[in-house]
């Protein structure tokens, strides 16, 4: 059995991106989503995204979650064998509808699926060592498959835009790799609080993770009751005519979540967090953090 074939990747890429739209049209003259953007190089962010997911994970096991307003873009950064993969979300309901719709996807057809998740969105360097420490939450989940690992990041500052994992002094070693219980997990806090976060060591939440995808389905049932239940009857429709027609009505009915704030946050007990190190990593929501970005890596404007 090849160590992929439960593997599985969801890319989430049905963002309107809305804070950087006016820098996306100053600069390149157009008006489109930011991961349909090439903002360094010729590739778009989501083009950089899937290249690089797939040197661990096979396009036929990826689920990439796009919006409907959306679909001319996808069909120009989509590559045919990726065309399968593509899932349509009938509307914007936020991260947490997204992740949900690949999960029910991903169970219906593996259900000892063990999915890592990516935003589309994000500016990473050192590519290889990054997708390393993936790889090594990969393998801590087949190990201990009731938690959840989030890959953290160390800050530079006292960021109110990113989710903030708090990690405990207790550890497990895992391949050589310290992975920490998550004491407390806050999605965009205050400022004071994100000083405190800071302050105190802890870690950006890059929202890389790797769980097993019957953990977060059990999760969703717990925390998310809503959008369960609202897909609970999936797997009888699935490959059917009427799946388009199941997925619309099930967003109608379904309220905009966010992942981070209504699931990782009100479980930090099942959240284990592996500390990246040595990776430019940046989460691309505004233009002063682009600018930024450019300027340190020598990028004309």
């Amino acid at each position: 059995m090849s160590s992929t074939d439960h593997l599985w990747g969801i890319v989430l890429a049905g963002g309107e991106g809305k804070r950087l739209q006016d820098f996306i049209r100053k600069r390149y003259g157009v008006e489109r989503p930011k991961q349909y953007s090439a903002i360094i190089g010729k590739r778009s962010m989501l083009r950089h995204t899937l290249d690089r997911v797939e040197k661990i994970i096979p396009a036929k096991q990826l689920q990439i979650v796009v919006n409907r307003k959306h679909r001319n873009y996808v069909q120009e950064e989509i590559k045919e064998r990726e065309r399968k993969a593509v899932l349509v979300a009938p509307e914007n309901r936020e991260s947490a509808a997204s992740v949900y719709l690949a999960l029910s996807h991903i169970y219906f057809r593996d259900p000892e699926a063990v999915v890592a998740i990516f935003p589309s969105d994000h500016f990473i360097g050192e590519e290889d060592r990054f997708l390393s420490y993936v790889e090594h939450a990969i393998s801590f989940v087949g190990k201990h498959p009731d938690f959840v690992v989030l890959l953290g990041i160390k800050p530079t500052d006292a960021n109110l835009q990113y989710g903030w994992i708090e990690p405990s002094k207790n550890f497990l070693l895992h391949e050589g790799n310290r992975f920490y219980k998550v004491v407390r997990f806050c999605e965009k806090p205050k400022l004071e609080e994100a000083r405190q976060f800071f302050n105190a060591g802890s870690l950006w939440n890059s929202l890389v993770l790797a769980a097993k995808c019957e953990t977060l389905v059990k999760m969703y049932r717990q925390h998310l009751e809503v959008i369960y239940e609202a897909f609970k009857k999936a797997k009888s429709v699935y490959g059917t005519d009427e799946e388009e027609q199941f997925i619309a009505d099930a967003f109608d009915s379904i309220p905009s979540k966010n992942f981070s704030k209504c699931v990782l946050e009100v479980i930090p007990e099942s959240l284990f967090v592996l500390r990246v190190e040595g990776v430019l990593w940046s989460d691309w929501g505004n233009k002063e953090q682009v600018l930024k970005d450019l300027d340190s890596l020598g990028v004309a404007r």
